[in-house]
């Protein structure tokens, strides 16, 4: 008589719980939720619930009691299901999770009440409906599982569609956009900016001398080098203005809602990174860039002025960078903004922020 038992009430119960615990690390996995104590916790809540069946199965035999601390326990897991497919933040955001949040929190209501239930069983206020409710739990057994493998599937390929949308917008080497992403994104700023009348200001960064680096030091260098610079422009730039590698060693950033000297001082501020902020290579000596901006910064009311020109604008003033010694920052002049009077200049005129230059042996 001990092995039915064993199997259907102990053994049964630990592999369910086991199953959850397994299950709800994979999801916490795939949602990137930190769980450095959760394993932990997770293996103790089922070592002492399954001690506490098995003492009311062969100790005490106290049916509503297991089946009270056989409910519990799928609950709180059910509830940890349900935290963990809630809406965050828009990288952790799935269409998928509405299926997994009812499957989770269905089962984990109606094992709510059977545990509510078997409680007033087990204290002697036995509540009407307890048959019905336990039916129910046992039912929503059977459906849960179906229901939370279609969640799981559906999830799965929306996951796996956003990261080829990602990777269909990002550049493979450093992260940051692609030219076709870049320009998807700058054409909506661009439009809120031209109803709003507010200013949008375009940087074009490209790195000084990059083809010495790749000569000398090999592309594996250079790669490294211009994943290094993309990190240091990002430090500088908000969680929103949208950077792009438009190839080699050029990249774009636009800047929305910003006027042309607070442009300057984000360039500048990329350009001092760039100096300041040496790549260390693997034979402990240092990779020293410098990079050359173009800058403009413009109102877009003009219906016939798109992005494309204020990019080429800012291309010129790179040009202008180049050609006055590199490391430098150059701004262009764009149309007047809307509120200021007419200045009379019609042309690019440079604003340059020179640096002295280096000391010593000349940099890579």
């Amino acid at each position: 008589m001990g092995l039915p038992l064993l199997l259907s009430t102990v053994l049964g119960n630990g592999l369910i719980l086991v199953g959850y615990y397994v299950m709800l690390n994979g999801v916490l996995d795939f949602m990137n939720i930190q769980k450095r104590s959760s394993r932990t916790f997770f293996l103790i809540f089922i070592v002492i619930f399954g001690l506490a069946i098995a003492y009311y199965t062969y100790f005490q035999n106290n049916f509503m009691i297991r089946v009270l601390i056989a409910s519990l326990p799928l609950f709180v897991f059910d509830a940890l299901g349900v935290w963990a497919f809630w809406p965050r933040g828009k990288h952790r955001r799935y269409v998928a999770s509405i299926i997994l949040i009812v499957g989770f929190g269905g089962h984990g209501l109606l094992f709510l009440a059977r545990t509510i239930w078997a409680m007033a069983s087990v204290i002697g206020s036995p509540l009407i409906g307890t048959q019905a409710v336990m039916d129910a739990a046992t039912l929503s057994a059977i459906a849960t599982p179906v229901l939370l493998a279609m969640g799981f599937l559906a999830i799965s390929n929306e996951s796996l569609l956003k990261q080829v949308q990602a990777q269909a917008a990002r550049d493979p080497l450093t992260g940051v956009y692609n030219r076709r992403a870049f320009m998807t994104i700058a054409e909506h700023i661009w439009k809120r900016c031209r109803r709003e009348a507010c200013r949008v200001s375009v940087l074009t960064i490209d790195l000084d001398h990059f083809k010495t680096v790749n000569d000398t030091h090999g592309h594996a260098v250079g790669d490294e080098a211009l994943r290094h610079v993309v990190t240091l422009v990002a430090d500088v730039l908000r969680s929103n203005d949208p950077l792009a590698r438009f190839g080699g060693e050029e990249f774009v950033v636009l800047l929305a809602d910003t006027d042309r000297d607070r442009a300057l001082a984000v360039a500048e501020r990329i350009r001092q990174a760039v100096e300041s902020s040496p790549m260390p290579l693997r034979d402990g000596t240092t990779l020293h860039l410098t990079a050359s901006i173009g800058l403009v910064s413009t109102v877009p009311e003009d219906p016939h002025h798109t992005i494309d020109q204020a990019i080429d604008q800012a291309d010129q003033a790179l040009y202008r960078a180049k050609a006055c010694g590199r490391n430098r920052v150059c701004g262009a002049e764009g149309p007047e903004p809307v509120g200021e009077p007419p200045t009379g200049r019609d042309q690019h005129i440079p604003v340059t922020l020179p640096t002295p230059p280096p000391s010593g042996p000349p940099r890579s």
